[in-house]
């Protein structure tokens, strides 16, 4: 079983038990998939920390919540299709110090949407650039 397999597999009951284990390192990232279009910046400050190191995997579809205890728990908010396009676009909105265009498209792997419980969530592998 891979390392992705493993940290999938403990969401999952995270989720289910309403619990919360600290499963993010420097090259796995746990994001939810924003309500809002507009706020994708915490996305590609991830994918670019990770090109700027050795690479990581975003899982896209998961949020970490507050319960009323003040403890944290994993949150399954699922991927939606109408987020596609920001997903995609991840690889173009990258610059030099220049202003220039960087282009990252080889760094960026076809995101994989996988299913998950009753829903589904987006890995988006990023290599060093």
């Amino acid at each position: 079983m891979s390392t992705i397999d493993i940290i999938l597999e403990k969401l999952a009951n995270h989720v289910r038990q309403g619990t919360y284990e600290q499963l993010e390192s420097d090259t796995i990232e746990i994001k939810p998939i924003p309500s809002d279009h507009g706020k994708w910046d915490e996305r590609y400050k991830s994918a670019c920390a990770f090109m700027n190191t050795r690479g990581g995997i975003l899982i896209l579809g998961i949020k970490e919540e507050k319960k009323f205890d003040g403890k944290l728990r994993y949150i399954h908010t699922d991927y939606r299709g109408d987020c596609e396009e920001k997903i995609v676009e991840l690889n173009k909105r990258y610059n030099q110090k220049n202003g220039s265009k960087i282009d990252v498209s080889d760094v960026f792997l076809p995101p994989m949407i996988k299913p998950f419980l009753d829903g589904n969530i987006v890995l988006l592998y990023v290599a060093e650039y």
